[in-house]
């Protein structure tokens, strides 16, 4: 049993139902039994890969990118690097080793790691010791000025949502109570207090909203325009505001019931990239995209970066680069599926992969 499960059950009986959000806040970072507080989630012996596990082609091409934001910045003598929910540091590693290639770029800046995973943290410790990295629980202890580059893969989707649901001309919010009779964790809608601005839906309609990402978008995006700078986020969602039901989790690379192993699996939910769009602006900043994965890294010359890695190399080595190409990129893959958005000051050209 999950020794979340009981803590979880007398907050219930002592408060009611459990709020989405508020459920999948205490599974993921509960300090003691959260899921993303002690151990390592990634690769075969966790629960999934990320892109930047897949190959570091991923890695190398985002630190092009940010050395082209650097440049188009008028190459700043001091700049900060932030990356948000950084893995094992993998991606990080490889965007800095493409960026040692231009000349004043890796003396600049100054490296700050939004991480609550201890696991993690000794990982990117090793990966990025050369870099003198700092480290923050959340992005509210940073206090930084200056230019700033802003870097989230996968961040955004294990951000705790809200879910309204649309019942006889009444919404109602989802919650997570829990049922005495099959001793587990089970949804109940419950009459709500905050009502979507939706105007009237069809009965059954279901809306996602995430109040922290939107909430963090902002509070970058303001950074952006005051400071200078520019953010690039990756993330599996949506990008014209589509309604239904994303909420998700995975355990051991495969599909589970989100209530069904509290703080032992991944809960996440799709990335609703025309909200995060909409905040930007509202803060000044200049959004760029959403563009597809496939797009983006097309755009950036992976296929050249691939040809060069396999140039030389045994056929099975061959192979490796040209799956992983194509796991990047497919549409069948993670071309389609993935997004990507920049944020810009409003004097910016705009970013390299964004042309379409």
């Amino acid at each position: 049993m999950s020794p979340l499960l009981p803590i979880l059950r007398g907050l219930i009986e002592e408060k009611g139902p459990l709020p989405l959000d508020s459920f999948m806040n205490l599974c993921l970072s509960h300090p003691e039994h959260g899921y993303y507080r002690k151990r390592d989630p990634l690769g075969r012996q966790g629960d999934f890969t990320t892109a930047p596990e897949i190959s570091q082609m991923f890695g190398e091409l985002i630190g092009i990118w940010c050395v082209e934001r650097w440049q188009a910045m008028g190459s700043p003598a001091s700049f900060n690097i932030v990356e948000l929910g950084p893995g094992r540091g993998t991606l990080m590693s490889d965007a800095l080793r493409a960026g040692k290639a231009s000349p004043g770029f890796i003396e600049g800046l100054k490296l700050h790691l939004v991480e609550i995973n201890d696991s993690l943290r000794r990982q990117q410790k090793q990966a990025l010791k050369a870099y003198d990295p700092v480290w923050y629980e959340s992005i509210e202890d940073l206090k930084l000025k200056g230019p700033t580059l802003w870097i989230g893969n996968e961040f955004f989707d294990a951000l705790p949502i809200q879910q309204f649901i649309s019942k006889d001309g009444i919404w109602h919010e989802r919650c997570v109570e829990f049922d005495t009779h099959k001793d587990e964790l089970c949804y109940v809608d419950l009459v709500s207090k905050e009502v979507p601005v939706m105007g009237e839906q069809p009965a059954g309609t279901l809306f996602e909203t995430c109040p922290l990402a939107q909430s963090i978008l902002a509070k970058i995006s303001a950074h952006i325009k005051i400071h200078g700078g520019c953010g690039l986020f990756i993330d599996y969602g949506y990008s014209r505001g589509e309604k239904g039901d994303t909420f998700q989790a995975l355990k051991d690379h495969q599909p589970v019931s989100p209530l069904a192993f509290p703080g032992q699996s991944d809960l996440t939910a799709h990335v609703d990239f025309q909200k995060l769009v909409e905040i930007a602006y509202r803060q000044g900043a200049q959004p760029h995209g959403p563009v597809t994965q496939e797009a983006f890294l097309n755009g950036l010359g992976i296929a050249v970066r691939a040809q060069a890695l396999q140039e030389g190399k045994h056929e099975s080595l061959q192979e490796e680069v040209k799956r992983a190409h194509l796991r990047l990129t497919s549409p069948k893959e993670m071309g389609n599926l993935f997004k990507v958005l920049a944020i810009t000051d409003s004097n910016q050209t705009v970013p390299c992969g964004f042309h379409v």
